[in-house]
Formats: structure tokens, C-alpha cells, sequence
């Protein structure tokens, strides 16, 4: 097990078999850092475990493929989906898959404001 990080801190590097610093995904050299260490090291299986980190391994897959590197990752438009809990929430309830009723803030402040409306008529009433 091989482990990346741009953390000396993170506890993971520390009961890998082999460990590399990296530079964070946000600078230009992450991907490439990250595909020169699977050819270093005969990587055969690349398991991303940080969100954004998913989103760009997703989007690279051919990427990994042409090195003969399997992503173990979801498909990139299904990562996509899944960071946005709205958007899954809609596709589970299309898809006719139970899910927690969810809703955009809007919407739950614009329902809110209705249930207060209507208690404050009824203790106008009562």
C-alpha cells in the first residue's frame, strides 16, 4: 500500500508500506506527481479517498487507463451528481429509489415562512 499526502502530519503515511508528499491538487504538478508515482511504483490500482480527489481522478480515468492504472472510482458525471445532494435527491425519487426528502434552503425558508403565517392566524383566531 502506497500512500500520498501533502501533509507529513497525515497519521495514513505513517502505516503504509511506502509514502510520497505531494503537492496539493490545487497546484498545477498534482496529477502529474501522482501519475509519475504510479509508474514509479508498478501502481495498479489508484483509490482516491478525498472528495475533490474523486472529482479529478473521475475526470483523469483515461488518463490512469492509458498507464494501466484502474481508478477506483465512480464514473465522472456520477461523482458529479453525488456532490450535489439536490441534484441526487431528485435523481434517487425519478429513479424510484426512496431517499430523505430534501429541499434547497429557499424553499425550506419560503415553506417556514408559511407554517409561521399560518400559526400566527390560528392564535389570532384562538
Amino acid at each position: 500500500v502506497i500512500v500520498t499526502d501533502c501533509s507529513q502530519q497525515a497519521p495514513a503515511l505513517y502505516v503504509a508500506d511506502k509514502y510520497y508528499i505531494v503537492p496539493r491538487m490545487t497546484e498545477d504538478d498534482y496529477f502529474s506527481t501522482i501519475l509519475d508515482i504510479c509508474v514509479k511504483e508498478n501502481i495498479k490500482f489508484v483509490l482516491p479517498l478525498q472528495e475533490e480527489e474523486l472529482i479529478l481522478t473521475a475526470k483523469e480515468r483515461a488518463k490512469y487507463e492509458e498507464i494501466g492504472v484502474i481508478p477506483i472510482v465512480s464514473e465522472y458525471e456520477k461523482v458529479l451528481l453525488c456532490k450535489d445532494k439536490y441534484a441526487l435527491n431528485n435523481y434517487l425519487n425519478e429513479n424510484g429509489i426512496s431517499a430523505v426528502p430534501t429541499m434547497l434552503a429557499k424553499d425550506y425558508l419560503k415553506k417556514n415562512k408559511e407554517i409561521n403565517n399560518i400559526k400566527m392566524h390560528l392564535k389570532r383566531i384562538i
